[in-house]
């Protein structure tokens, strides 16, 4: 697996330099052909760039550790996932979990971290258990985009510098939401939390970070400009269409 690669971004934020990091891990691009946007002197918008808009992605985090702790970053949607052009069969779910660094471990309480690859059911309980609640996001429309949020009815969600956090998304979750996911998965007799799907339609989450997946697929690409989109169906199945289009979205971080 190649080192991750470091896309490094400096803008100014509340009179103080702010560097925010972007970290991602691919196969195809082993030597990371990713370069940094500096952002104008007087804008306190911090944005990414990435040069190809086919990386996918297999290890993703937004790392917010440099604004410092204590330090409350206003995350915002760009332009709704509308005008981005989302498009899938499902009303996919999308959130935002903390994580302990850019390899995606989650923090337990004994102090030792989780790898996605420890245990991906739990991994993905935990995940879906201690995300943001204040981050929720409608995309795929089911062939209506007026059901996608859009920015304003994103608004502003404030999450803590000096911290990690990384997107996830409940496939066709759009219906049930997070709570509804999450007792599905708990009644389910197996005691498997988010097994592999086994139909076309059935709830899945999927996350940045390949080995969290339980079909052992990549589901998120990179479409340059901060701008990711996930994809929705399973690859277990073999009906997956790989066109990463199924829950777009961008965001932007100010200080």
């Amino acid at each position: 697996m190649a080192a991750p690669s470091t896309l490094i971004i400096r803008g100014a934020g509340s009179g103080e330099d702010v560097e925010l990091y972007l970290n991602l891990q691919t196969n195809e691009f082993p030597d990371g052909e990713i370069r940094g946007q500096i952002v104008a002197p007087q804008s306190p918008t911090i944005e990414f760039e990435v040069d190809s808009a086919d990386l996918i992605s297999t290890m993703f985090a937004y790392n917010l550790t440099p604004a410092g702790n204590g330090i409350q970053v206003t995350t915002q949607l760009t332009n709704g996932v509308r005008e981005l052009g989302s498009d899938a069969e499902f009303d996919n779910l999308v959130g935002l979990y903390e994580v302990a660094n850019a390899n995606g471990g989650i923090l337990l309480e004994d102090g030792t971290v989780l790898l996605p690859s420890d245990d991906p059911s739990r991994y993905a309980q935990l995940a879906l258990t201690n995300r943001v609640d204040s981050f929720e996001l409608l995309a795929g429309s089911s062939g209506d985009p007026n059901r996608n949020t859009t920015a304003e009815q994103f608004d502003d969600v404030l999450l803590e510098g000096g911290r990690f956090y990384a997107p996830f998304v409940i496939a066709n979750g759009g219906a049930i939401g997070f709570e509804g996911f999450i007792n599905a998965e708990n009644a389910e007799s197996d005691g498997v939390f988010n097994d592999p799907a086994d139909f076309r339609e059935d709830l899945v989450a999927y996350f940045a970070f390949l080995d969290a997946n339980p079909d052992g697929a990549a589901h998120l690409q990179s479409r340059g400009n901060n701008i990711f989109g996930f994809e929705d169906l399973p690859s277990n199945l073999s009906i997956s269409d790989n066109d990463f289009n199924d829950a777009i979205f961008q965001l932007d971080f100010m200080v």
